[in-house]
């Protein structure tokens, strides 16, 4: 149940907003924690990734997932020939106050979700 809760908030926030603010939002509201020593670019880099990975996924119209499926992304990653280069530019002043607080108000959601149901 904790699961299908998690991907239903996230597909809500890929819903109301791109990509790209969404990964602009989570690294302004993550930003405080580089004084724990988390590198917040690298989670940016990850969640955009991780994105990518989706909607390879997405276009494929597979229905199931398994490890060899992801071993080809990798595998096809490392071919320079075939790689379409993307890079993500995070803007600060982009992001407005709305963005921050519909995204704070889900995280904050999906952890009580997750933690206390």
């Amino acid at each position: 149940m904790r699961l299908i809760n998690s991907v239903a908030i996230i597909t809500i926030m890929i819903s109301f907003m791109s990509y790209q603010t969404l990964i602009e939002t989570f690294y302004l509201i993550f930003k405080p924690l580089k004084l724990f020593g988390i590198d917040v670019k690298r989670f940016a880099v990850r969640l955009y990734l991780t994105m990518e990975y989706v909607k390879t996924f997405q276009s494929k119209h597979k229905l199931r997932f398994n490890l060899n499926d992801l071993s080809s992304l990798l595998l096809y990653s490392n071919n320079k020939n075939l790689m379409n280069l993307s890079y993500i530019q995070i803007n600060e002043e982009r992001v407005n106050g709305s963005s921050m607080l519909l995204i704070f108000l889900i995280v904050s959601i999906t952890f009580f979700l997750i933690f206390y149901l």
